[in-house]
């Protein structure tokens, strides 16, 4: 039973109040009327309290569901502004300061102009001409001594495959390194030229790694023939080039280019057995030139499947004609024929 006083009243009461009725009994007996404990809105203060918190608990249940919804809202449009032309056009077309005008260009089939003239490290003055007998596949680079770093990277890759393939440069093939600097001068060309002779290490290869520098006129005819763009920094004092080997037939046509500093010594060997016409080709290396064909996509000889087939198909019937042919004439161990061993008498 509860005991409510207002005034001078006693009121009984059975019923235990909730706390918000116990609170205004608490006020009346304090002679406080409850209208006083009501707001402008008409609401009391604890209605209000908890009016105020069911609504806060709303907020946070809505921006828990939504947040997900916005973030994915917000992703999409990064992806969308980033797919945009004209996202791409900025990402594709913003080349680095000094390389736009660098690159390769494949020119296979095509010839060098082997009447271009040059020097050798000796000094002597020569032509391209003399380089390609007709006989003998050519490794082509274009470098120059005083490079920073990719041309030293490049060379000791060259080397370093070369050491791995069991033919000798100046017998097989041989390796001609232009240099695209017009200021280089052949005694810098001879020290370059007995560095990576040293680290290839082969007796007999001193005729089949030349190097040479020419004029402006002369490095730009081979350089264009070859497809090979670079480009002098004057700020830097440098050439902006790229890294490629090139390998050439015996007459002077491109045959493959090999990117990178890096070179895999069974691609090379194939490449210049294949660009010598099979002149320096081994019987194995031949079958594998049959077997296989040069992947752009990889740098490296990759099978051919039709052709795998095929000679699958040519050694089935070829072994199947002789298991044939030896059992048809094959004879026995007193000399008679099958046929006449199963002869009945």
């Amino acid at each position: 039973m509860i005991v409510l006083t207002a005034g001078s009243k006693t009121i009984l009461s059975k019923r235990r109040w909730p706390a918000p009725a116990r609170r205004v009994r608490r006020t009346l007996s304090l002679g406080v009327h409850p209208l006083l404990l009501t707001s402008q809105s008409g609401a009391s203060l604890p209605e209000r309290r908890t009016s105020s918190v069911n609504a806060v608990s709303a907020t946070e249940r809505n921006v828990r569901r939504t947040g997900p919804v916005l973030r994915l809202i917000v992703l999409s449009l990064c992806l969308v502004s980033a797919a945009s032309p004209g996202a791409r056009a900025q990402l594709t077309t913003a080349a680095p300061t000094g390389i736009e005008d660098v690159g390769i260009d494949d020119r296979s089939g095509e010839r060098l102009p082997l009447t271009t003239p040059f020097t050798d490290s000796t000094g002597r003055s020569t032509t391209l001409e003399q380089f390609f007998d007709g006989q003998r596949p050519v490794v082509l680079t274009f470098n120059y001594s005083d490079c920073p770093m990719l041309c030293k990277l490049q060379l000791h890759g060259l080397v370093e495959s070369l050491k791995k393939v069991d033919w000798v440069a100046g017998e097989q093939f041989r390796v001609l390194s232009i240099s695209i600097d017009p200021a280089e001068t052949p005694a810098q060309a001879a020290v370059i030229r007995q560095n990576h002779l040293q680290a290839y290490g082969r007796p007999g290869a001193e005729d089949g790694w030349i190097f040479l520098t020419g004029s402006p006129a002369s490095i730009r005819a081979a350089s264009n023939a070859a497809g090979f763009r670079f480009k002098y920094l004057p700020k830097q004092r440098e050439f902006s080039h790229t890294a490629a080997a090139i390998v050439c037939a015996p007459d002077g046509m491109i045959s493959r280019y090999l990117y990178g500093v890096d070179f895999d010594p069974q691609t090379l060997r194939l490449s210049l057995a294949e660009a010598a016409e099979g002149r320096i080709a081994s019987p194995l290396d031949k079958l594998l030139l049959y077997c296989f064909r040069y992947d752009a996509a990889t740098g490296r000889y990759a099978p051919a499947a039709w052709k795998l087939m095929r000679l699958g198909a040519i050694t089935t019937v070829v072994l199947l004609g002789i298991f044939v042919l030896r059992f048809r004439f094959a004879g026995n161990a007193d000399g008679r024929l099958p046929s006449e061993v199963y002869k009945q008498p």
